[in-house]
């Protein structure tokens, strides 16, 4: 199944990159659009905030896994730590991020192909979740299973997109999780 472009229910409230935290163990967000995705003896659960994004990873009854990259979670406090463009946790996580900042014309053009790509238009994709905000055609928000990640493995990767309209940035981030049982650093 493809995904489509959702509109959100809220108006964008403009952020930028350098408001974005990184957060391991988060307990579920309110959402603002989700989609849960089976896989074998896992589901992943995409969704979308309205400060960002959070992908929760249950095995069995538990979650395992809850990562949050947002802007003003209050719940949060002091717990967050600016987005890093690298964070690891033994072999066990690896998360990337990269910020790119880019002119009127070539963000409207980047945004555009997000939004074709996430609209199912391109069929080699994983399973995804992408919405836009009302107000602001501009400012998105994306998120995708990795198109392998049904098959058998200890790994679940997924990856995501933010468009910042008022300045340009559009940020990318890349998660891999592993799947092992037994294991809990940096799980919840």
């Amino acid at each position: 199944m493809t995904s489509r472009v959702l509109e959100l229910p809220v108006a964008f409230a403009d952020a930028r990159a350098a408001d974005l935290r990184l957060h391991l163990g988060l307990p579920p967000q309110p959402a603002l659009a989700s989609r849960a995705v089976d896989g074998d003896g896992w589901t992943a659960e995409l969704r979308i905030l309205g400060a960002s994004h959070q992908v929760l990873v249950e095995q069995g009854e538990r979650v395992v896994w809850s990562e949050t990259v947002a802007c003003h979670l209050p719940d949060a406090g002091a717990r967050l730590v600016p987005l890093p463009g690298r964070h690891r946790i033994g072999s066990e996580y690896d998360f990337r991020s990269r910020v790119v900042r880019l002119e009127p014309a070539d963000f409207r053009t980047k945004v555009e192909k997000l939004l074709r790509h996430h609209a199912g238009e391109n069929e080699d994709v994983g399973p995804g979740l992408c919405a836009c905000f009302p107000g602001d055609e501009l400012g998105a928000t994306a998120l995708r299973l990795d198109p392998h990640d049904g098959r058998p493995g200890p790994w679940l990767r997924w990856r995501t997109w933010h468009t910042y309209p008022s300045t340009g940035e559009v940020v990318t981030t890349s998660s891999r999780a592993a799947l092992t049982a037994g294991s809990s650093a940096g799980r919840t």
